[in-house]
């Protein structure tokens, strides 16, 4: 990574000024907040106020986080993009149920949303769409 780590080149000195200038980042998270803009210009409900950061954990500390489940709902529910083959999830290559998800078949589908249901996210299983490695 070295000097092309954006988490160290462009994160970690913005987030670092932020936080200098107000350790609460309850002047500046909602203006970030309040930022990215969704493509079908659908506004997007941020809390009011936010609330004050408990903790950090950018560049050096950074921590991985498991998704929520509602955006692996999401994934699972929605119609399978026309992916360019470098763009498709990982490891789904010799995992059918996978394959067969991502071809939006129906029944994996349902079988993947009861699961998502019944058990939560665990960290790797073949309808887990985003997070670690399913292998």
């Amino acid at each position: 990574m070295g000097d092309k780590d954006s988490s160290k080149t462009r994160v970690q000195p913005v987030f670092d000024q932020l936080l200098k200038g107000d350790c609460t980042g309850e002047g500046w998270l909602p203006r970030l907040l309040q930022l990215p803009q969704r493509f079908d210009a659908v506004a997007v409900p941020i809390p009011d106020p936010p609330g004050r950061l408990m903790t950090c954990a950018w560049h050096p500390k950074e921590r991985t986080m498991r998704p929520p489940i509602a955006l692996l709902r999401h994934l699972v529910e929605r119609e399978p993009p026309d992916w360019p083959a470098e763009c498709r999830p990982r490891a789904t290559a010799g995992i059918p149920e996978r394959e067969r998800l991502l071809a939006g078949d129906t029944e994996t589908r349902r079988e993947a949303l009861m699961l998502l249901s019944k058990e939560g996210a665990p960290e790797r299983a073949w309808y887990v769409l985003e997070g670690v490695d399913p292998r």
